[in-house]
């Protein structure tokens, strides 16, 4: 089994919050009022059904193995266990080239507060323990599988300091 490291560093949250001074944009220091700003930012209104079910997915665990395996872990404050922003759309990426029935996506299921990501590999024990279950899961499950791993904003740091370099 092989893995990628699929990478989705972005700064969109902090472009969208004019509150956010460019030192703290360049720097990374955020005060507490800078940061529960952040938070608000990837609040979406989830009683669309077309939108609550994109932001969840667990086809590996509920579906099994398939040729393509997507793990994904959602940005800070995002909701579900595939976020809003950037996890939807890059397992429908991947599905619209692969195939829907070729590709299993599955979101980490971690706490996706802003506290962890100031820890040293940029998140915490749990969220540590939620990647790598899955990730020994479908190494051990699915041998034939390729797997590829995300991460949107801090997370992407957290993920590949988890599969290497």
């Amino acid at each position: 089994m092989r893995i990628f490291v699929l990478l989705a560093t972005a700064t969109l949250a902090l472009a969208r919050s004019p509150s956010l001074t460019p030192r703290a944009v360049e720097t990374g220091e955020f005060d507490a009022e800078s940061l529960a700003r952040l938070e608000t930012l990837n609040q979406v209104n989830v009683s669309d059904p077309a939108i609550a079910a994109s932001i969840v997915s667990n086809e590996l665990t509920l579906g099994g193995c398939r040729d393509v395996i997507f793990v994904f872990a959602r940005g800070t404050s995002e909701q579900g266990n595939m976020g809003t922003l950037v996890g939807p759309p890059l397992s429908g990426g991947l599905k619209s080239i692969y195939g829907d029935s070729r590709v299993a996506t599955e979101g980490v299921n971690y706490a996706a507060i802003p506290a962890p990501n100031f820890l040293p590999g940029g998140t915490d024990g749990p969220s540590i323990a939620a990647m790598s279950s899955i990730l020994l899961g479908a190494a051990m499950n699915c041998p034939a599988s390729k797997v590829v791993v995300g991460g949107y904003s801090i997370k992407a740091k957290a993920q590949r300091s988890r599969t290497g370099p």
